[in-house]
């Protein structure tokens, strides 16, 4: 494989950039200020204290390991990973389970997890993803979504076989445990568990820029990250370095998984649930998917964020509404810009199938007339027979059927005619009809006039998620929808805060 990638020579310059360009120091000195600032307006907000601020630092600090992975996958596949934390999440549960249910020593698992998890990596893109080389980039995105369910269910019965208790969120002890330091006031101020996952972060992460920078398989990686085909001609092995990206993806999730559930207890789910993928994709998302420098800092300052709301209201639920504003504010401020291959129309990568029409010639032939009208038949049928066959009891469940094909109408024309993903479509629905009651039932409205009413909120909020996404090529709107989702169920249309009072109809 070296004599492979030495005739790789004549592009290891543009490889040395293709993953993180080195900012002017304008540019970084600006951003230092950005992160100082909010962290600043952090702490303004929510009056942490001392040991809340490095909890959450400690805490974001392995929310970046993943944003790290999220960039490595789509630098390399240029598809968002939703599975950036399952890869890594199912050795990491087990070792942590054998140390809180067996007691076995914790450094004496770690190789298990790390182990694991590039393993565990490296299984997903020979089995999975190599199987989809060729589809485009929306469908393979999709397909992440589908590996991440998959390990779930799989992280479902480590508990169970090795017999904890399903769900139930456990503290893993470790070595360092009773390392505490604590103020004048006899008051907890930093932990052996903080001080040994802010150390290990620092530590991969310059082991990962070494190896990006100075290994013949990093400098293959990044180069391969713009254009597969130009770099499968000069020589770099495409396919085997698509399997270390994600390799490292299942490394970094897992070591973040392994030295994070000391702080906040053993994940009962194997993809970490909504709420740390979302994090780690706001993290990559802010970072436009390149700079691993950028997203460690940002995923820091989500998880200072996300201990200061749970130290003000005791609950995360809101979190994700930060997230929405941070990803919007991020696409918003960032310049509109393009790789150099998709700028010269070479990019091997194609977001969505392009599907040629019937030609004219042959679509007078009796077999697609007769095709035509057995589909036409078929449908019609189903809508007439399904009330007789359904029965009486059931007849209520029809009802939503044309609401979710009409949902499924507008996500033909965002993802089939547009190339773009949205997994939060529900969430204009749900604020349409959370406007449209309110007109009905809070201010006894006419029906046409909440039926406009629900249509003109969805239409602000597509508007208003949309075009911060699409100014920057990729599938960040993706990332945008999925966040809008997420606030749009924990905090906007819920009646514990006050917009959720105010929108919902009483």
């Amino acid at each position: 494989m070296n004599a492979v990638l030495e005739r790789a020579e004549p592009i290891r310059k543009i490889g040395r950039q293709a993953l993180q360009h080195p900012a002017p120091a304008a540019r970084a000195g600006r951003f230092v200020v950005g992160i100082l600032a909010g962290v600043v307006a952090v702490q303004f907000m929510f009056h942490m204290a001392l040991n809340e601020f490095l909890n959450g630092m400690s805490t974001g600090m392995l929310y970046g390991l993943i944003a790290i992975g999220i960039i490595l996958i789509y630098k390399t596949n240029r598809i968002i990973n939703f599975a950036a934390a399952a890869v890594g999440a199912v050795p990491a549960i087990f070792a942590l389970l054998l140390d809180v249910q067996r007691h076995i020593n914790y450094l004496l698992l770690l190789p298990i997890a790390l182990i694991g998890g590039v393993l565990f990596g490296g299984l997903v893109d020979v089995l999975i993803m190599r199987r989809f080389a060729k589809s485009p980039r929306l469908i393979t995105t999709v397909v992440t979504i589908g590996v991440a369910q998959g390990l779930a269910a799989l992280g479902f019965f480590i508990p169970i076989w090795i017999g904890a208790t399903a769900g139930k969120v456990s503290l893993v002890p470790t070595p360092w445990s009773d390392l505490v330091w604590k103020n004048g006031h006899g008051k907890p101020v930093l932990s052996g568990n903080q001080i040994a996952a802010i150390l290990v972060t620092v530590a991969i992460a310059v082991g990962l820029a070494l190896f990006l920078r100075y290994t013949r398989i990093g400098i293959a990686l990044r180069a391969s990250a713009e254009n597969s085909d130009r770099a499968s001609l000069l020589g770099i092995p495409v396919k085997r370095v698509q399997t270390a990206a994600w390799m490292l993806a299942g490394g970094l999730a897992s070591m973040a998984i392994y030295f994070q559930s000391p702080l906040i207890g053993v994940p009962s789910n194997a993809t970490l649930g909504f709420d740390a993928l979302l994090y780690a994709l706001a993290a990559a998302v802010v970072a436009r998917m390149e700079r691993i420098g950028v997203a460690l800092a940002v995923g820091t300052f989500v998880g200072i964020i996300q201990f200061g709301v749970v130290s003000r209201t005791g609950s995360s639920s809101n979190v994700g509404a930060y997230m929405l504003v941070l990803i919007l504010a991020a696409l918003l401020l960032q310049r509109k810009a393009q790789a150099r291959a998709m700028d010269a129309g070479t990019s091997s990568w194609d977001v969505v199938k392009n599907f040629r029409p019937i030609p004219a010639e042959l679509r007078s032939l009796p077999e697609i007339q007769t095709a035509k009208y057995v589909l036409y038949a078929l449908a019609a049928a189903a809508v007439f027979l399904a009330p007789i066959l359904v029965g009486d009891n059931d007849m209520p469940k029809l009802i939503p059927i044309p609401l979710y094909g009409m949902v499924g109408v507008s996500l033909v024309v965002l993802t089939g005619w547009a190339g773009q993903i949205s997994l939060g479509q529900f969430g204009f629905l749900g604020v349409s009809a959370a406007v449209t009651g309110n007109i009905v039932y809070s201010h006894n409205g006419d029906f046409f006039v909440a039926i406009f009413g629900g249509i003109l909120a969805g239409v602000v909020a597509a508007i208003f998620i949309g075009l911060p996404a699409v100014r920057i090529q990729g599938l960040y709107l993706a990332v945008t929808t999925l966040a809008f989702g997420y606030t749009m169920q924990y905090y906007i249309l819920n009646t514990h805060y006050w917009i959720g009072r105010h929108l919902l109809p009483s």
